[in-house]
């Protein structure tokens, strides 16, 4: 029942935060890159559509090209999907 100091306040706040990235940022990161760079070269879904994703030479993606690709796309809706839907 004692009073909170601020920093214990301030790491609760910086748990919470790093929980959120990882959530919302590494595990998708994860899961594209190592999906679409194994050899089924897709996701789960894309593999129930017959995709495949490959690169510009047709070749199978490496983990760090499929994450990279990842990071671009989340880059790109940040910025361009998500305020033209706020506006």
């Amino acid at each position: 029942t004692f009073a909170k100091l601020p920093f214990e306040e301030l790491s609760d706040f910086l748990v919470l935060g790093l929980i959120t990235v990882g959530s919302c940022v590494l595990l998708p990161l994860v899961y594209f890159a190592i999906f679409e760079s194994s050899e089924a070269q897709a996701t789960p879904g894309k593999r129930l559509l017959g995709l495949k994703v490959v690169s510009h030479e047709g070749k199978r993606l490496t983990v760090l090209s499929s994450a990279t690709k990842w990071l671009l796309q989340a880059l790109f809706y940040i910025m361009i999907v998500v305020p033209s839907i706020v506006m």
